[in-house]
This record gives C-alpha cells, sequence and structure tokens, in this order.
C-alpha cells in the first residue's frame, strides 16, 4: 500500500514536473515571436523614415533645381548689335500720269504745312548736311475714286521734289483730317548730288488711281543745304 502512495506520489510530480517544462517551452516559443514583431516595426518604422527623409531630401533638390533655372541668367554670347544704317537712295516710282490737279476740290489747303525735322547742322554752319520732313496734312478722302476703279475711297501718298526732281515717295498714309506723316529724306545718292545752297522743296499729296493719279495738295519751301 505504502509502495502504491509512493508510485502515485512519483507520477504526479513526474507530471506536474511534465507541465512545468512545456509551459516553459510555450514561453521560450512565444517570446522571440514577440520580439520578431517588435523588430519588424522597428525596421518599418526606420524604413518609413528612411523614405520620408529621401523624398523630402529629393522634393527639396528639385526646388532648388527649379529655383535656380528660373532665376539663372542668359549666358552672354558675345555678339554685338549691329547699327543700322541708312537705305541707299533708289529712284521712287512714278506716279501714274497725267496727273490731274484737284488742289481746288477743299476750300482749305489740304498741306498746313511742312517742316524740316532730324536736322544735323553742316561743319561751316550755314545749313544742313541731313534732314527729314514732317508733313501736316488733311488726308481724308472718302468716295474720292469712282466705284469702276474698286473703291470709292482714296489712297493718299506723298511726293517730295528737290529743284524740281522726284526725290521721295511715301507709303500709303491713313486718312486724317488734321494727321502728322513723317518722311525719311534719303542721303546717299539722294539729295547729297546737289551742291551747297538753298534747295527747292515741294511736297504734293496724291491720291493713287488706277489709270491716273490725283493731286489734292501742294506745298513749295526752302531749304539751306551744306554736304
Amino acid at each position: 500500500m505504502r509502495n502504491r502512495i509512493l508510485t502515485v506520489v512519483a507520477i504526479t510530480c513526474l507530471v506536474a514536473l511534465a507541465g512545468c517544462s512545456t509551459g516553459l517551452g510555450a514561453d521560450e516559443t512565444t517570446t522571440p515571436d514577440e520580439n520578431s514583431t517588435v523588430t519588424d516595426a522597428a525596421t518599418a518604422a526606420a524604413d518609413a523614415t528612411a523614405g520620408t527623409d529621401e523624398s523630402e531630401t529629393a522634393s527639396v533638390t528639385a526646388t532648388a533645381t527649379a529655383s535656380a533655372s528660373a532665376t539663372a541668367t542668359p549666358t552672354d554670347t558675345g555678339a554685338t548689335a549691329t547699327p543700322e544704317t541708312s537705305e541707299s537712295w533708289t529712284h521712287p516710282k512714278l506716279p501714274n500720269k497725267p496727273m490731274e490737279d484737284k488742289t481746288n476740290a477743299s476750300s482749305a489747303p489740304r498741306i498746313s504745312s511742312v517742316e524740316v525735322v532730324n536736322t544735323v547742322a553742316s561743319e561751316n554752319g550755314s545749313g544742313y548736311s541731313n534732314f527729314d520732313l514732317e508733313v501736316h496734312a488733311n488726308t481724308s478722302m472718302p468716295r474720292v475714286d469712282p466705284a469702276s476703279h474698286g473703291t470709292v475711297e482714296g489712297e493718299p501718298y506723298f511726293l517730295v521734289y528737290v529743284n524740281d526732281q522726284l526725290l521721295e515717295r511715301s507709303k500709303y498714309v491713313v486718312h486724317d483730317e488734321n494727321g502728322t506723316f513723317g518722311i525719311t529724306m534719303r542721303k546717299d545718292g539722294g539729295f547729297d548730288r546737289f551742291d551747297a545752297g538753298e534747295l527747292d522743296l515741294t511736297v504734293k499729296l496724291v491720291d493713287r488711281d488706277s489709270e491716273y493719279d490725283d493731286v489734292y495738295g501742294v506745298w513749295n519751301g526752302s531749304v539751306q543745304y551744306a554736304p
């Protein structure tokens, strides 16, 4: 009987010891899983932080590059602008002839005045070696042409004569009852053909026509020329 009791106690102790051993094993198995979870979380956080840093760094770099590009100063190639030169004189296109005089078509003169502008004084001070003209005129020409010519509106332009020689023809000008129009006098080959002295100037306001051009205004004057 005593031996049976000892046997039961021994078996009970062995079972208890086996249970403790089993529990200890479970703890040891769980602990690495928890540690692994913590380690994985830390690694993910580190990766996220690193990714954020890299993204922010890339953003800062891109912003700096864009700012530098926006404020960059163009490179000077060393090219030098070529100064403008005056156009050499060629004979202007002749008006359609015969020219009809219509200067009495209005009560007031069409050309009110002509001024010598952009003057270059001669070295001896006795006149101008270069100049242009500024014309003040009424260039309004409504219904002056017959409909058979395509349009009833006039096409006004100016002719400039120096000592009765046609020297300049302007482009067609706008219709203006009180307009100011500049005419460039080309010196090279133009009025520099004349000798020093007083030059007679004649400015005509002309309407272009398909068959013949009409003169609507005339101004006469003079200028002292000293090449």
